[in-house]
């Protein structure tokens, strides 16, 4: 079959079944994702004419992820934004704050002294390897996240989750560029460089960006135009968002998915009570499970392209990833918190999504530096991507529906 065809067919049946399946595996042990992954990587093992996926072995291949992992991300990020109803403020974050602030280092730095110990990786690409599977990912971990904008679903646990997931792929980004700069050696004045510009300036800059376009689109839409005028075109201001909120935070080397979570956040907190963010939401909410459905056939792929590297050590980093290194990091962050009750710490500390995110953050580093031992740290980042989408894919559902009868059953109305 000529591989043109055999594309659409490819694309059609997996739109097909993002928009049919998810009424018959929303409260089953099987996931989605699982389901996807499951066929990318039959449909690329079975059919000769679908090429082989290795881009550990071309770099071409890494530049196309990138740019399409890339989208997948933005696109999750803004709706991300816009789901929540909580505003910004360190004590309605602070749960975030704690995870951002303790966990994400406490993970990064223990992932990679396993990635030197047992894959014996060299420094740079130890740190790459801890900063490319830490954050939570906007994309899969929509099960343990809030509803749509005013959906009343916004309790502690989900709505800290959602927000981590906003916040931390942006701020994964420092550390990759430590790992580039490690590659040369970094010296005194590379770690100020990297403090200053990589830490502070980035994340500064992409805030202030994806703020700004944000209260400047909002400006036009509630203020300016009128009621009527506001449903005409919900799904072109979302996309003009993301374009103009990615394009203008990387134009200025802010971190770009900060911008556009930014600007998801500062459109919702505008006109708060308007049918409007909803309209937004439902349109960029289709337009992320379509392409979450190619990004993890394509995943799947990439797990039968990389076979070779699918090695017992890789497959104990990544399970010791998920089950041990994150949960206890966000754990530990997240003693003598009061706003959590011990469930639901230990819900917030088991959630840890892996994603797609963390295909981007690799396929990134690897079009720009030459990292000893990059085979290894795609292993990792795929096994545990896929460990994460069978273990979090077939407990959320439960976990969270326990979360809210314990929730139901300790509430005064309840008595």
């Amino acid at each position: 079959m000529d591989l043109h065809v055999l594309t659409y067919l490819v694309v059609g049946a997996a739109l097909l079944g993002m928009a049919t399946l998810p009424r018959l595996f929303g409260r089953g042990p099987l996931s989605l994702p699982v389901l996807y992954i499951a066929l990318g990587a039959a449909a690329f093992a079975l059919v000769p004419a679908l090429p082989l996926l290795r881009p550990t072995a071309d770099d071409a291949l890494a530049h196309v992820l990138e740019y399409a992992t890339e989208v997948v991300v933005i696109v999750s990020l803004v709706g991300v934004g816009v789901r929540l109803d909580r505003r910004p403020g360190w004590r309605a974050w602070r749960v975030v704050w704690q995870l951002l602030g303790v966990a994400m280092p406490l993970t990064i730095a223990a992932v990679a002294g396993l990635g030197a110990a047992v894959l014996s990786l060299p420094l740079a690409s130890a740190v790459l390897l801890g900063a490319v599977v830490a954050p939570t990912d906007p994309v899969l971990a929509g099960a343990v996240q809030v509803g749509g904008p005013d959906e009343g679903e916004e309790d502690e646990v989900r709505g800290s989750l959602t927000t981590e997931a906003g916040l931390n792929d942006g701020l994964a980004f420092p550390f990759t560029y430590l790992a580039l700069a490690l590659l040369g050696g970094l010296g005194a004045g590379g770690w100020a460089e990297w403090i200053a510009v990589d830490i502070i300036y980035r994340i500064v800059a992409g805030l202030a960006v994806g703020a700004g376009v944000a209260r400047a689109l909002a400006w036009y839409v509630f203020e300016r135009s009128d009621e009527s005028e506001q449903t005409e075109a919900p799904g072109l201001i979302a996309l003009t968002v993301i374009a103009l909120a990615y394009g203008l935070a990387e134009l200025v080397h802010g971190y770009g998915f900060l911008a556009v979570f930014a600007a998801g956040v500062a459109g919702r907190g505008a006109a708060t009570e308007s049918s409007y963010h909803r309209s937004v939401f439902q349109f960029n909410e289709q337009i992320e499970q379509a392409l979450t459905a190619l990004a993890l056939v394509v995943l799947g792929g990439i797990l039968v392209g990389e076979w070779a590297y699918l090695s017992w050590e890789a497959a104990l980093v990544a399970a010791l990833l998920v089950l041990v290194v994150r949960p206890l990091a966000r754990w530990l962050s997240l003693r003598g918190c009061g706003r959590l009750s011990p469930t639901e710490a230990k819900a917030v500390a088991f959630f840890g999504v892996r994603g797609i995110g963390s295909l981007y953050y690799l396929a990134f580093a690897q079009t720009r530096g030459a990292f000893e031992g990059l085979g290894d740290v795609w292993a990792v980042a795929l096994l545990a991507v896929a460990f994460s989408a069978v273990l979090h894919g077939a407990t959320a559902g439960p976990v969270m529906r326990r979360l809210d009868e314990r929730r139901a059953s300790a509430s005064p109305s309840a008595a």
